[in-house]
C-alpha cells in the first residue's frame, strides 16, 4: 500500500508539474483539474498523508501493541496538510472565481467521483 501511495504521490506532483511548466509558457490558465486533481483537488496531500498512515497501522503490526504514539505523526501532519490546504484553497479562490465550482465538483482531499454540473444557483448557495 505504501508504495502505491507513493506513487500516486508522484503521479499527482508531475501532473501539477507539468500543468505548471505548461503555464509559464502561456499554453495553460487557471488551475489544475485534469487528470487526479478531477477526482480530488489535493491528491498528492492526500497520497502522502496516507503513506504516514501506513506506516502508523504497520508499527501498530510489527510491534503487536496499541501505543496510541505510533498515530501522532500521521495525525499532525494530517492536520498540518489539511491547515494548510485551507490556506492555498483560500488563495486560489481569491484568484479564480471558477475555483468555487471546481470545489463544489471535486472532494478536497479523499479521491472520489466528482459530482455533476451545478447550477449557478446552487453554487452561490454553497459559498
Amino acid at each position: 500500500m505504501f508504495l502505491g501511495f507513493l506513487v500516486l504521490e508522484f503521479i499527482a506532483d508531475q501532473q501539477q508539474w507539468n500543468f505548471h511548466q505548461a503555464k509559464k509558457q502561456g499554453k495553460a490558465s487557471g488551475f489544475l483539474e485534469s487528470g487526479l486533481f478531477s477526482i480530488s483537488r489535493h491528491p498528492n496531500f492526500f497520497a502522502e498523508q496516507a503513506q504516514w498512515w501506513v506506516l502508523a497501522f504497520w508499527c501498530f503490526a510489527v510491534s503487536g501493541s496499541s501505543e496510541w504514539q505510533y498515530i501522532l505523526g500521521a495525525v499532525v501532519l494530517t492536520a498540518l496538510f489539511l491547515g494548510s490546504a485551507r490556506f492555498t484553497e483560500k488563495i486560489s479562490l481569491s484568484k479564480y472565481p471558477d475555483y468555487a465550482g471546481y470545489q463544489a465538483r471535486v472532494s478536497m482531499m479523499i479521491p472520489w467521483f466528482a459530482k455533476g454540473n451545478q447550477s449557478e444557483e446552487q453554487l452561490e448557495g454553497a459559498k
